[in-house]
């Protein structure tokens, strides 16, 4: 049976991207992005999302077949982790309690918090995020201050959601160059298998009108040398638009050196390395005293770390599928970080 919501959402998403990307000055037939999108679904394992965020509109055949689309990427999550657990750790309040001794913060999660705890979760801060612990892309995320309501309602509010109270990161100064109205994340990932913790690329996210950074929101990416923690080329938006500067603060993103680089790939190996699922999409903010753990997100949508001059990723997800079928042990009491290309 149809699911006719889903249905009205795919058509709008297919018509709004078309139009923006005519603003932009790119004028694309809509029959003919239906036709090809649909042949590219067939042939490829692409999705209305992928033919725009990787650009299919404008590339060969041989360019597309080189993509790991959602197909391929969808096969392997859940080949290389059980389903069960995929599903429990999309959570965000079992996904944060999971990798407590990695977080700093302060946070709160709705269904276990008396209004006492409320009380003094206010009293420490007048402004936090709500994070419903089910939703992705940034969905649902809401900025709250306290003064606008009082404290009695806005608890019974929360308390019959399912959501993660979440306080506010500092980010590192550098970071805040790039654009000052949001958190500018880095997007890492890992995937582990026998004695190895590969980290299979990585992604600089900038926020631009939104407090959000996902570039489903809006936001910019660039993609990250794993090396280096540099931007390797300009940003590009999730129609595949580039920037060399952000559209805001002017900032020069081609270039961008992330700092405390080391230090980030460090956090992260720890983290993976004794985490429940074996492959996982970090989001970390940098700041001036160390990396903090945004969020850690099953599988995650591995186009952002495709796009803006990243090499595509369908040769690196066989090997490692393969390797995983091969492989002689699933634990490990020592990892070794490999930084692939």
């Amino acid at each position: 049976m149809i699911d006719i919501k889903s249905y009205i959402s795919y058509i709008t998403k297919y018509e709004r991207n078309v139009e923006n990307l005519k603003v932009g000055g790119v004028n694309l037939s809509k029959v003919k992005c239906a036709l090809e999108g649909t042949l590219d679904y067939i042939l490829f394992g692409s999705t209305i999302t992928d033919y725009f965020e990787l650009a299919f509109w404008k590339r060969s055949f041989y360019e597309k077949s080189q993509y790991a689309t959602w197909r391929l990427h969808k096969r392997f999550i859940y080949e290389v982790d059980d389903s069960a657990v995929i599903s429990k750790l999309s959570d965000k309040a079992t996904m944060y309690l999971g990798l407590a001794p990695f977080i700093r913060r302060d946070q709160l999660f709705t269904r276990m918090t008396t209004i006492d705890e409320f009380k003094k979760f206010c009293s420490r801060h007048d402004t936090f995020f709500y994070k419903p612990c089910g939703n992705s892309c940034g969905d649902g995320i809401e900025k709250i201050c306290v003064e606008e309501e009082s404290i009695d309602t806005l608890f019974h509010r929360l308390a019959t959601e399912n959501a993660v109270l979440d306080t506010p990161i500092t980010q590192h100064g550098v970071m805040n160059t790039l654009n000052s109205g949001s958190v500018n994340t880095i997007r890492i990932f890992t995937f582990r298998n026998n004695d190895i913790i590969y980290f299979t690329g990585a992604a600089l996210r900038i926020g631009t009108d939104s407090f959000i950074d996902n570039y489903s929101a809006g936001g910019l990416v660039c993609s990250l040398n794993m090396k280096t923690g540099e931007t390797s080329d300009e940003a590009e938006n999730y129609l595949g638009q580039r920037f060399s500067k952000h559209p805001i603060s002017g900032a020069e993103l081609k270039g961008f050196h992330v700092p405390n680089w080391d230090d980030v790939l460090k956090y992260v190996f720890k983290m993976a390395s004794g985490y429940e699922l074996n492959y996982v999409a970090w989001d970390i903010a940098v700041q001036e005293d160390g990396p903090e753990l945004v969020e850690a997100n099953p599988g995650g949508m591995i186009n952002v770390i495709q796009i803006a001059g990243a090499v595509p990723k369908k040769k690196l997800i066989l090997k490692l599928e393969n390797e995983w079928r091969n492989r002689k042990y699933d634990k490990a009491d020592e990892y070794q970080m490999v930084l692939c290309e």
